[in-house]
């Protein structure tokens, strides 16, 4: 099939987006995957003028050599979501809707990305979908669905 949407898959762990990658890529999408902002960053900073209809962002990851003390505290330790809130115009202007994952249950941060993101980016699709919840051969269908829903809502997954 060949692939007619991409996605941006920011997440460290390896083993995570082989399977994710491939599951993405037999339904038409795609990826490029980053291990850390610095990479992510890159990517979006090349003169290429890609656009990407989807982001995925694990807020969970190392923290990066820029993110100072005050970032890491207001951010909840939570690095994925501070390179978000940096990207989130970016995102809004082309119409990318963003997918975070998270091993965190959704009632422990749904707060915070609402207050970071979504708040000050009303016409971003934004879907919270916890890491153990959804799996890789039912993660494109989801990710598909995220651009039909209502901007400028937190949008979660239920199993």
């Amino acid at each position: 099939m060949p692939a007619e949407r991409s996605v941006l898959f920011l997440d460290d762990e390896a083993y995570r987006t082989r399977l994710y990658r491939q599951r993405l890529e037999e339904s038409g999408w795609a990826v490029e995957l980053c291990s850390n902002t610095v990479e992510a960053q890159e990517l979006l900073d090349d003169d290429s003028g890609r656009v990407f209809q989807a982001a995925v962002v694990d807020l969970q990851m190392g923290r990066p050599a820029d993110m100072d003390d005050h970032a890491w505290e207001q951010f909840g330790h939570l690095p994925g979501l501070w390179w978000l809130a940096g990207k989130a115009a970016r995102f809004e202007i082309q119409k990318t809707a963003v997918a975070i994952l998270t091993n965190k249950a959704p009632g422990e941060i749904r707060e915070l990305v609402k207050e970071r993101v979504v708040i000050s980016r009303p016409a971003l699709y934004i879907g919270l979908y916890r890491k153990i919840d959804v799996n890789a051969r039912q993660f494109p269908d989801e990710l598909a669905k995220l651009p039909n829903c209502q901007p400028g809502t937190l949008v979660e997954f239920r199993p």
